[in-house]
């Protein structure tokens, strides 16, 4: 439902956002969700117990969501778009908080034999609600497609919050804290020895 290339850009279009905005929305996913980690790797590493890591990214993503619906409702045009720009900025960031948490705490919590039946049943769970969402659409249940998304839209924003409630119940040992690094500081470190080493030669 936070699809940038589909169903946030035509949401967008509808309320007659600037192309250039709409343009925005894929780069803003892509590289909030992916640039992060290579930053807060190190923090989420450094904390014993992990869910609460995804238990923040779950809750700001499903206020990201909701707020979204705020925003198509309440604005137009491109004071809309830059509200939904930043609101999926922090999805997107929030969304990298819980990629890098999640296989630590299903690793510590499900066991090596059920993991592919947990992780298959939840794809089986969402691309049935894609089916759905889908008969929805086209067999136009409800006469307009804008209000139908934005429904749906803050369903999503709900689960989100939902998961982060059903997380925080889940029991979770102390792991290992060590190991954790800093893109950053590493290519600080790398870009120090190249310059020595080019003051030798």
């Amino acid at each position: 439902m936070v699809d940038p290339k589909l169903i946030l850009s035509w949401l967008l279009t509808q309320i007659g956002a600037a192309s250039g905005l709409v343009a925005l929305l894929v780069p803003i996913r892509e590289a909030g969700a992916l640039l992060p980690q290579l930053f807060i790797a190190r923090w989420v590493r450094q904390r014993a117990v992990r869910k609460w890591v995804w238990i923040i990214g779950s809750v700001f993503q499903g206020i990201a969501a909701i707020g979204m619906v705020l925003s198509f409702s309440l604005l137009s045009g491109n004071l809309a778009a830059w509200s939904v720009l930043i609101l999926l900025t922090i999805l997107a960031v929030s969304r990298s908080l819980c990629s890098l948490s999640y296989k630590d705490v299903l690793g510590k919590t499900v066991s090596s034999s059920s993991r592919g039946s947990a992780t298959g049943l939840a794809s089986s769970i969402a691309a049935t609600g894609t089916l759905l969402l889908a008969f929805i659409l086209t067999a136009k249940l409800f006469s307009d497609i804008y209000l139908t998304l934005l429904f749906c839209l803050g369903i999503a924003g709900l689960f989100w919050l939902f998961g982060a409630l059903s997380f925080s119940f889940i029991v979770e040992t102390p792991g290992t804290t060590e190991g954790g690094k800093n893109a950053l500081e590493d290519f600080k470190v790398h870009l120090k020895k190249i310059s020595e080493q080019s003051m030798l030669q």
